[in-house]
């Protein structure tokens, strides 16, 4: 492991101890189901609306009293998503997953709130926790690959993009598709000879498309 590589696994011990601490001292405010019922029905009322902030805050007064309720979460992600409010999401998000470990939607949408607000590292962990519980998801494939090349790891980033279009099976995601093709072209340079070619195929390397030595009809 280099010097670089040690001081990021100190500080990311450091930051999930700190995150285990708050969690294990917060506590939910005590509530009647009912309660939680009447503000998970009115964020969805504010949401009908438009008014996403009214409805974020109806949904966050309910985790508030009910941290453990996953349908809270899977409406308010949107939102935070919509109104910029990745920290509050990260914030929310994070006491989810360590609460419920096993709760993939939250991973995934760590793994994207992550990436928008630079914390790449933790974007990485996130989706890889997301694909343990859902392997060969395509989403969760192709939002590795993109963090995998945010943190500039370009051998990892494209296979994970061949991982990609290896499972993506949706044509409405053909798009998606060309994203990832053209990403591994950029990712991995066309080798020079064959040999080069032929190995990096087998290892996971550029598509055939980039080398017109392989590509080409004899």
């Amino acid at each position: 492991m280099t010097a670089r590589g040690a001081a990021l696994a100190l500080v990311r011990a450091a930051a999930l101890t700190a995150l285990v601490v708050a969690a294990l001292a917060w506590r939910p405010v005590a509530a009647r189901a009912d309660e939680v019922a009447e503000l998970i029905a009115e964020g969805d009322a504010r949401a009908a609306a438009g008014d996403r902030r009214g409805a974020l805050d109806a949904y966050e007064d309910a985790l508030r009293r009910d941290a453990d309720r996953r349908v809270v979460y899977d409406r308010a992600t949107p939102l935070w998503i919509a109104e910029g409010a990745w920290a509050d999401g990260v914030a929310w998000l994070e006491k989810a997953t360590l609460r419920q470990p096993r709760y993939a939607a939250g991973w995934y949408a760590l793994g994207y709130l992550y990436r928008r607000t630079g914390q790449i590292a933790a974007a990485v962990g996130a989706y890889q926790e997301f694909l343990a519980l859902r392997p060969g998801d395509p989403s969760g494939t192709f939002g590795l690959a993109i963090a995998l090349e945010l943190a500039d790891r370009p051998t990892d980033a494209a296979r994970a993009y061949r991982r990609y279009l290896a499972v993506e099976r949706d044509p409405a995601r053909d798009p998606y598709r060309a994203q990832a093709r053209a990403a591994i072209d950029r990712l991995v340079p066309a080798p020079a000879n064959w040999r080069d070619a032929l190995h990096a195929v087998v290892t996971g390397g550029a598509t055939f498309a980039a080398w017109p030595v392989l590509a080409a009809p004899r």
